[in-house]
């Protein structure tokens, strides 16, 4: 069979954003690249290839795409569990990746509105989307040791969830009282209000993405954190695992000072790969 790597692009990022950040996990071989450029609103398709960021091999012919709902088709016509990675290179929010920028007019409705373009949670509900017999399908397009990540940042502009870690979990004055009630604050929001959790929910895989409260950044040097990093040389070499110094697409560089990595593993039990993007599963926010 082979294997499928999809990547999404989307909301004004330069292609460069693309080829310059992915990190195949093994070497490729007999493998399909697909790209959704939902910046020229195009499916592009690139059968045996080996890896090359771009690809070196000849381009099949371009697909015309216009919402998040070709993307979820492809995957729920796909061969079962052929889809081996899927990233979005794009901006994003607590609600999901951003292909569009679009706005809804009513977002409390439980519908789609026909305007709308962007993934939203709500589609893990709605069986004519990801919802019933739908989401089986979707979910039966992914390899069961499938990649997933969203690259984009996490941070709610209603609240600040990493000043509350700082504070009420961290700080001087914190009590088992304020960590007890922010980590339920902070794990109920997950649990409601992130496309991530809805996801991996849905596909039951660890859906990697920035940390809740936080933002990420592809100019990032890799390894240099708090303030030093707004100072420090770069370099984009393109090798995976990246050196101290790289340019690579990193979560913000106080994820760490903060001890956002340590409350992850500790208290969340998640893994957090070697960019600091956290794998969110069902198991770090159950349901009280």
């Amino acid at each position: 069979m082979t294997d499928v790597v999809i990547y999404v692009r989307g909301d004004r990022n330069a292609i460069e954003r693309v080829w310059q950040n992915a990190h195949p996990r093994d070497k490729r071989s007999d493998t399909t690249l697909v790209l959704f450029d939902y910046v020229v609103q195009k499916r592009k398709t690139w059968l045996k290839w080996t890896g090359d960021l771009p690809p070196k091999v000849a381009e099949n012919e371009a697909v015309d795409i216009k919402s998040v709902f070709d993307l979820y088709d492809f995957i729920k016509a796909a061969k079962r569990q052929s889809v081996i990675e899927l990233h979005y290179f794009t901006h994003g929010w607590e609600g999901g990746p951003v292909l569009y920028n679009d706005y809804e007019d009513n977002p409390n409705s439980s519908k789609r509105e026909p305007q709308d373009r962007d993934p939203r949670i709500k589609d893990f509900a709605l069986n004519d989307v990801l919802g019933g017999k739908e989401r089986a399908k979707f979910a039966g397009g992914f390899s069961p040791k499938a990649l997933v990540k969203l690259w984009g940042c996490n941070y709610p502009e209603e609240t600040n969830y990493r000043y509350m870690l700082l504070t009420e979990f961290y700080g001087r004055k914190a009590t088992d009282d304020t960590k007890k009630a922010f980590k339920e604050r902070y794990q109920t929001f997950i649990r409601q209000s992130t496309y991530q959790y809805a996801m991996c929910v849905a596909t039951g895989l660890p859906i990697f993405a920035t940390p809740l409260g936080y933002g990420s950044n592809p100019f990032a040097p890799y390894g240099v954190y708090g303030k030093a990093a707004e100072t420090a040389k770069k370099k984009w070499r393109g090798v995976f695992p990246p050196k101290v110094g790289d340019q690579w697409w990193c979560v913000s560089p106080y994820f760490r000072p903060d001890k956002g990595r340590e409350f992850y593993e500790r208290e969340l039990n998640c893994t957090v790969d070697i960019l600091d993007y956290v794998a969110y599963t069902a198991s770090m926010a159950p349901p009280p």
